[in-house]
């Protein structure tokens, strides 16, 4: 409980942290509790929390966002627009040269991390729209988790289903209609999608 206190702690600190107009954005706690990642002015950061100190990961001119740890804590993963459309990059937690994961004209976004190297993202590489798929950091070729009108990705701690929202912006707090954000729930092992919450 006292972890949990700490890490929502931490979370509302950094969500709340203002410079210069600026909101410090996507905090992501690392998987051991030691250290804090965040997007703040374009670039990915690191806050060690037992140092106090902070260190700039990620060194562009374009726009590095979203941070997402790997499931050891050695790399952090994040979405970029370094070479025109948005793709997918890794870099070692410690610094170095962040790493090009996929390559699209349109934008692919990371979302998760799961086990055995596994990235989640969404990407608009399919001709019908925004979909969902899978990057194996070794062969780096994106599959499609399901042919479904599905984007957010995350899993779940056995790694066996994958949960999205879809729908539309999020600003339209009171809108009910066909075009509402829903909660789904896709099970992999069944090849069944189930509406967690459906507006």
């Amino acid at each position: 409980m006292k972890k949990l206190t700490i890490i929502f702690l931490i979370i509302i600190i950094g969500s709340c942290f203002l410079y210069a107009n600026e909101l410090i954005e996507y905090p992501a706690i690392s998987p051991d509790l030691t250290k804090l990642a965040f997007t703040f002015r374009g670039d990915i950061w690191i806050y060690n929390i037992k140092s106090n100190l902070t260190k700039k990961l990620t060194h562009n001119v374009d726009m590095d966002y979203r941070p997402i740890w790997s499931p050891d804590g050695e790399y952090v993963g994040f979405t970029s627009n370094r070479n025109g459309g948005y793709d997918v990059y890794v870099v070692k937690s410690s610094g170095g040269v962040p790493k090009r994961i996929t390559y699209n004209s349109n934008f692919d976004g990371l979302y998760d991390w799961g086990l055995n190297n596994k990235l989640y993202i969404g990407s608009y590489r399919d001709i019908r729209g925004k979909r969902a798929y899978m990057v194996d950091l070794k062969n780096k070729i994106p599959e499609k988790i399901v042919d479904y009108d599905l984007f957010k990705v995350k899993r779940n701690s056995k790694n066996q289903f994958l949960s999205f929202s879809d729908g539309t912006a999020t600003w339209r707090r009171n809108y009910k209609g066909s075009n509402s954000r829903n909660l789904i729930m896709y099970d992999k092992n069944k090849d069944k999608i189930k509406y967690i919450q459906k507006y």
